[in-house]
This record gives structure tokens, sequence and C-alpha cells, in this order.
């Protein structure tokens, strides 16, 4: 097992952890439950991004270039409405505004298995490269849009809410903001300019540490959904990779 495996295992491992404590702490809670869709969502969207390059035959690529873009639209939709419900619904109830919400991410999703946002795919030396459809740039604004919009739906409750929920806006805004950029910069933008290395096109995976470790720092600092073990049950889940990382890495070094 190489470094960059047992950085994206860490990577899925502490999202999946933290996605599931959330969850089990209150599952009848509907920001609980809509934090650990975005998690899983986000694991699903890591794992297909990370396996479209791994050298899998060329069908397997193609398959999950297509979950790529499926799913990060998808993390981009619960991105949105778990900031809408955070720390609760703001805006008015409104069953056509929620069906406009949810419409323009299915429409996306489905069109991601098409030639429509990535045409010809093909794998070149082990990477996959694809062509931009007809639909790539209005897919490119509508992620940018629902991640963008989520931010700016938690700046607005910034001025309305008390001190303590303020603080935990904070963390999850800078969060948010740095894996932003890292993804969108990474994954949409410098592909188009010129062509990338495999390693350089992953770093955009790791700048999803910003938004989790933060949001968990929110978590354990603030209690954000009514926590009070799950910095002890974390470090549980840490020193476990980290022992089963270093045993891993020591049968390969022999």
């Amino acid at each position: 097992m190489n470094l960059e495996i047992a950085i994206v295992l860490i990577i899925l491992v502490l999202n999946l952890a933290l996605g599931l404590i959330v969850l089990l702490k209150g599952p009848q809670k509907k920001i609980n439950r809509l934090f650990a869709a975005t998690v899983l969502s986000i694991i699903i969207w890591i794992s297909a991004y990370f396996l479209e390059n791994w050298g899998l035959s060329e069908q397997t690529s193609k398959f999950f270039l297509k979950m790529d873009f499926a799913f990060a639209g998808i993390v981009s939709y619960f991105w949105l409405i778990f900031c809408i419900n955070l720390p609760r619904d703001f805006l008015p109830k409104n069953k056509f505004y929620a069906l406009y919400l949810v419409i323009i991410p299915l429409i996306f999703t489905a069109l991601s298995f098409t030639n429509l946002i990535a045409s010809s795919p093909k794998v070149v030396n082990e990477v996959i490269i694809f062509e931009r459809g007809f639909l790539y740039f209005p897919y490119a604004f509508f992620i940018f849009s629902y991640m963008l919009g989520g931010c700016l739906v938690l700046f607005y409750k910034y001025k309305k809410v008390d001190r303590a929920v303020q603080r935990q806006i904070i963390y999850i805004l800078v969060g948010a903001l740095l894996t932003l950029l890292g993804v969108l910069f990474i994954t949409l933008i410098l592909p188009q300019i010129s062509e990338i290395s495999v390693s350089i096109a992953r770093l955009g995976i790791y700048s999803i540490l910003f938004l989790v470790g933060l949001t968990a720092y929110a978590i354990v600092e603030t209690h954000l959904f009514d926590i009070r073990v799950i910095a002890t049950e974390l470090l549980v889940v840490l020193i476990g990779l980290a022992l089963l990382i270093d045993t891993l890495l020591s049968k390969t070094l022999l």
C-alpha cells in the first residue's frame, strides 16, 4: 500500500466515522440526517474520483468518471440543503421552492451518465481524459452556484443567530470555502487549462479535509449536534486507523 492510498483511506474513514457518529447520536433530528447524507455522498464521490484513474479497465474507468460527475452534483445539493437547515430552516415553507432546489440536481445527475457533460472519455497512459460536452459549463455553474449558495445562506443566518451559533457558522464557512476553492480549481478549471498528472488531480480530494476537519471542530467545540462524546470517539477512530495504516505500510516495506 502506497502513501496515496493510505491518505485516501484516512479521508474516507474520517468522513464515515464523523457521519455515523452524528447520525447515531440523533437519528430523529433532520439536521443530523442531512449531515450524514452529505458525508455519504462525499464518500462515494471521493471513491469514484480516485478509482477512475486507478489503472482499471477502460469501461470501468468510464463508469467511475460518470459517477464522479453525478455525485459531485449530489454533494452540492446536500450541502445546500444542510446549510438551509442549519441550525434551523429560516426560509419560507414552499413546495415549489423545495421542488426547484431538487429538480436541477436530479437533471444534472441523470445527464452525467450521458455524453452531454463529459463526452468521448478514453484512457490514455492509465489516465482517463474527456472532452467538454455541450452542458459542461452549465454543469460547472450548477456545482458552483449550489456550493456558493450554501455559504451565502450561512452568511445570511450569521446575522440572525446567537453568538454560539455564529461560532459554528464561522468554522463551517472557513472549511467550506477552502474546500470549494481546492475542488473547483483542481477538478474543473486546471484540467481545462493544461494536462495534469493523476497525483495533482487527486489533490482536489484531499481539500475535503478542510470541511470535514473544521466541521468536526465545530461539533466538538460548540456541540452543534448536541454530541458530548464525539471527541473521544473520533480519537479512538484515529488511533485505530493509524495503527492499521502503520501495519499495512510496514508489510509493504518488508
